[in-house]
């Protein structure tokens, strides 16, 4: 045996074979396919490709005689020819610009469509029938005009009178209506900055104010300080004042222009 030297040794019929098959030469060691690939790429490698770039022969023929500036010229007639690159779509847009930003782009996005309507014809006038006659519960809800011209003919002193259905039968379209219904507001909102009871009222008293005058003797006196009165001022209603409780009222520039004659 190799590994105990030279004399008799017991051993099994396995190895006994060995022994006497082979003992001298020793099994050769296969080499995977993929080893022996990277070996040869590495004591031979691949050049790159040669990439071939074929000149039109009728630019060639251009350039033939012509200066350098008339061929640069000529090369660059021909670039402008040439097929333009797609544009960039807008979501490789997005996605380079989420890249630039760092932010990771969220697939649930989805760009907007339209459905297509599948309804029937009469099922969609139905639905518009029905969109229509909210829109006209909800104006009448918001803008009952009723209330406004009972306001109005209480402000006139009148009575109002509902008209009835035939009467707006007469109306043309929604726009007339909307029309009658500004005026009215209009006419609330004058009436009510200017109430003709107050008017009345207003006269009223100026009428009794000259009545208590004209029944009273009047006294050449100052209104103010019973003074000996010197002025008389029309537009004050003819009130009576000394020199200087009427410098002293008139003082004002809205009163400045008032008319003061001399009392006698």
């Amino acid at each position: 045996m190799p590994s105990k030297g030279s004399g008799e040794y017991k051993v099994c019929p396995t190895c006994f074979s060995q022994l006497t098959s082979n003992s001298d030469g020793k099994q050769p060691i296969v080499l995977p396919d993929r080893f022996l690939r990277r070996l040869e790429n590495l004591e031979n490698p691949s050049a790159p490709p040669i990439t071939v770039y074929r000149q039109d022969p009728k630019i060639s023929a251009l350039k033939s005689g012509l200066s350098a500036a008339d061929q640069e010229l000529v090369e660059r007639l021909e670039k402008l020819k040439e097929k333009p690159e797609v544009p960039p779509s807008d979501s490789e847009i997005r996605a380079r610009l989420a890249k630039l930003k760092g932010i990771t782009t969220n697939s649930d996005l989805k760009s907007a469509f339209y459905t297509t309507d599948n309804r029937s014809d009469q099922e969609k006038i139905n639905s518009l029938l029905s969109e229509y006659t909210e829109l006209q519960n909800i104006n009448i809800k918001h803008e009952d005009n009723t209330d406004l011209a009972t306001r109005l003919a209480a402000v006139k002193g009148e009575e109002y009178k509902s008209k009835s259905s035939e009467e707006y039968e007469d109306l043309d379209s929604e726009e007339e209506i909307d029309q009658i219904t500004k005026r009215i507001i209009s006419e609330v909102s004058l009436d009510e900055r200017c109430p003709i009871g107050s008017s009345r009222m207003a006269y009223e008293d100026d009428d009794d104010d000259k009545d208590i005058r004209s029944s009273s003797p009047e006294l050449p006196w100052c209104v103010l300080c019973n003074n000996d009165a010197v002025y008389r001022c029309l537009d004050c209603g003819g009130d009576l004042y000394c020199r200087s409780c009427n410098t002293e009222v008139h003082r004002n520039s809205d009163d400045m222009d008032h008319r003061v004659v001399s009392y006698k």
